[in-house]
């Protein structure tokens, strides 16, 4: 980015009380500079303001357009992703549903064994399909461990009914 200066040492207060006389130290000649050295000062700075609106503008494009890709990576990533035998894939996220009946405590433990968590249902979507795989009742992650009433995701989210 270039720096731009004025010169402006000449410039002195005018007053409007006084004439265009050269009592005060200002000619007509002093004025019409000081006047032309702000109007280069202003058009040079529009066009620098411009040239950075333009660079502002470009990377702008450039961001949506790696936000585009990094989309599109990651929905290829989640069709060549498998989920381990026995378990359910829904929108990228694999889901295994026990047989063993087992309090809500022990069956996080049991979740968690296998590298995985009770499930936070995050969409009406993926509400649907946990109700379309369950045949019977089912533990998620759930609870209002911490307070009597409060309930949380186990995720530390707070449920949020629509």
């Amino acid at each position: 980015m270039e720096e731009i200066y004025v010169n402006i040492e000449k410039v002195k207060p005018v007053s409007p009380k006084h004439s265009t006389n050269h009592a005060d130290g200002n000619s007509a000649a002093e004025l019409s500079d000081v006047k032309h050295n702000l109007t280069v000062f202003l058009q040079t700075s529009n066009n620098i303001l411009s040239s950075v609106t333009e660079e502002r503008d470009l990377l702008n494009s450039k961001l949506t357009k790696m936000t585009e890709e990094l989309e599109e990576l990651q929905h290829l990533s989640e069709q060549n992703k498998v989920c381990p035998a026995s378990w359910k894939m829904f929108s990228g996220s694999c889901y295994f549903l026990s047989q063993e009946k087992r309090y809500w405590v022990e069956g996080r433990q049991d979740c968690k064994s296998k590298g995985a968590d009770l499930v936070v249902i995050d969409s009406s979507e993926e509400q649907i399909f946990i109700s379309n795989i369950t045949k019977t009742y089912t533990w998620i992650g759930l609870n209002d461990r911490e307070e009597e009433g409060t309930w949380k995701w186990v995720d530390g989210t707070p449920l949020i009914l629509e």
